[in-house]
C-alpha cells in the first residue's frame, strides 16, 4: 500500500479493509515521520538559496518563521551528531542558548546519556551560564500540564477498538506520548522564553526608573544647596524700587503690593545666624 495516498492534510483516510499488520506499519511510518519531520524541514530549507527561502516556503505551504527556526538548529547540529534517543526540542533548546560550541556538545552528550527533558536541560544551561554556580531545579512553567498529557494518552488508549492487540496499543500509546511530550516541551520552552523576555524588560525599566530617580535626587540636592530662602538686602531694594507707588503714578494696586512686600521684610527671622546675615547683607 502506498501510504501517501491515504494521508491528507486533514488526517488519514483508512480503507474499509485494513489489516492489523497494515495498521502497525502505518503507526511505524507515522512514528518515523513525527521524529524526523522538524529535522527534514530544517535540512530542506538550508539547501535553498537565501533569496529563495521565503518564496519556497510559501509555495509548499510551510511557515517560513517556523522552518527558519528548524533550519538554525539543523545548521548547528550536523546529521552525524544527532542522536536518535533525543527529540528535536532538546537540540533546539541547546542551539538557541548562548553557549560555546564545546559547552553545547558536552551538555547534549550528557542529555543523551541521562535522557534529560528540555526543562532539565534549560536548568543545566543556566547553571553553565552562571559559571557553574548551582541554580534552583527547573519547575514546570504550566501547572498540571504533565497530568493533562498523561490523561490525553490514557483517553486515546481507552478509545481504541476492543480487538486492538496489546502490541499495536503499546505502539500507538508510545508514539502519542512522545508526540505529546514533545509538544509539552515546545510549549514550556516558549513560556520560558517569554518569561525571560518580560523579566529582561522589567529589569531594564527598573534600572531606567532608578537612574531617573537618582538624577532627580541629585538635582533637588543641588537646588537645595544653591537657593537661599532669605532674600538679600540688595534684592529687597530692587523689588521695593519697582513697587514704590511714586514710580507707578500712585496706583492703588502697586501701593498694596508695596505694603505686602514690606511685611515680607519683617518676616525675616531676627535670629538668623550671623554668617547668613552677613552673606545676605542684613548685618
Amino acid at each position: 500500500m502506498n501510504y501517501p495516498d491515504i494521508i491528507t492534510e486533514t488526517g488519514i483516510c483508512f480503507p474499509k479493509v485494513f489489516s492489523k499488520d497494515e495498521l502497525f506499519k502505518v503507526g511505524c511510518a507515522l512514528g518515523g515521520v513525527e521524529k524526523s519531520l522538524q529535522w527534514a524541514i530544517g535540512d530542506w530549507l538550508n539547501q535553498i538559496p537565501p533569496e529563495d527561502k521565503k518564496d519556497a516556503c510559501k509555495e509548499v505551504g510551510i511557515s517560513y518563521e517556523t522552518a527558519q527556526k528548524y533550519a538554525v538548529t539543523c545548521e548547528k547540529i550536523p546529521q552525524r551528531a544527532r542522536a536518535r534517543s533525543l527529540n528535536f526540542t532538546i537540540y533546539a533548546v541547546a542551539c538557541t542558548a548562548k553557549l560555546e560550541d564545546k559547552e553545547r556538545t558536552l551538555l547534549l552528550t550528557q542529555a543523551e546519556k541521562e535522557q534529560w527533558t528540555a526543562a532539565y536541560l534549560r536548568n543545566q544551561i543556566k547553571q553553565v551560564q552562571n559559571n557553574g554556580e548551582p541554580v534552583e531545579p527547573a519547575k514546570l512553567e504550566v501547572d498540571g500540564l504533565s497530568q493533562q498529557v498523561d490523561s490525553v494518552v490514557a483517553d486515546v488508549s481507552d478509545a481504541l477498538p476492543k480487538n486492538t492487540t496489546n502490541k499495536i496499543k503499546k505502539l500507538i500509546t508510545k508514539h502519542l506520548l512522545k508526540l505529546m511530550t514533545s509538544m509539552q516541551d515546545d510549549f514550556e520552552n516558549q513560556v520560558s522564553i517569554e518569561v525571560d523576555k518580560r523579566l529582561a524588560t522589567a529589569r531594564f525599566n527598573l534600572k531606567k526608573a532608578e537612574k531617573e530617580a537618582k538624577i532627580e535626587r541629585e538635582r533637588f540636592i543641588f537646588m537645595q544647596s544653591t537657593v537661599n530662602t532669605v532674600m538679600t538686602k540688595a534684592e529687597y531694594k530692587v523689588i521695593v524700587s519697582c513697587l514704590h507707588p511714586d514710580k507707578n503714578n500712585g496706583s492703588a494696586k502697586h501701593a498694596r503690593a508695596f505694603e505686602i512686600f514690606n511685611r515680607l521684610k519683617e518676616a525675616i527671622p531676627s535670629d538668623l545666624p550671623a554668617k547668613t546675615k552677613k552673606a545676605q547683607g542684613w548685618d
